[in-house]
């Protein structure tokens, strides 16, 4: 019995209100924001940040023409696709294999990151055009394989009769001769 009186006395001296709500709290924005439906071109871009940082390959396949909605097509930049002719023919499947094995690739503690700067964007009702400048780092273990890329991007994104954007064509660009662009790091894997 003294027990309960006890906690008791602690319960109502440690707890202002016991029964009251707290505030509501906001989520921790700590590894990105969770999937965006594609349901406008922003959120392609958003997701594709996402899926990047937190090496989901599903979230960053889903942003792409699978054979259902269309035919995807990466057209590398023309310096890579000479020493590497398998970019001439990159689609779905061959970004899938690239993008599973880049993240099994990449050690846990290590760093993995895209940024978009948009220079160009023409949207229409169903069809959207960037124009990107990207920066991607993957501090993956290939050792032969660049890890820093730089280059500009133009993405061709559809939207589907659901009202779904997708990325149908994705043109990699060369603009600095000293830092690889995304095609070499696709040609790596």
């Amino acid at each position: 019995m003294k027990v309960a009186i006890l906690i008791l006395f602690l319960l109502s001296v440690g707890c202002e209100d016991f029964f009251s709500l707290r505030d509501v709290e906001l989520p921790s924005s700590a590894g990105g924001s969770a999937w965006n439906e594609l349901l406008d071109p922003e959120d392609v871009l958003e997701n594709f940040k996402i899926s990047i940082g937190r090496r989901d390959a599903n979230m960053y396949l889903c942003m792409f023409e699978n054979g259902v909605e269309g035919r995807y097509i990466f057209d590398a930049d023309e310096q890579t696709k000479q020493k590497q002719p398998r970019l001439m023919e990159w689609g779905y499947s061959q970004e899938s294999d690239f993008i599973n094995n880049l993240f099994s690739y990449l050690p846990f503690d290590s760093m993995a990151h895209i940024e978009f700067q948009i220079e160009m964007s023409v949207i229409q009702d169903k069809q959207t055009e960037y124009g990107l400048s990207y920066f991607l780092q993957a501090n993956h273990t290939i050792s032969d394989v660049p890890q820093i890329a730089s280059g500009y991007a133009t993405l061709n994104l559809r939207r589907s009769d659901d009202d779904i954007w997708k990325i149908h064509y994705w043109r990699d660009e060369r603009t600095n001769d000293g830092i690889a662009t995304w095609s070499e790091i696709k040609a790596g894997f």
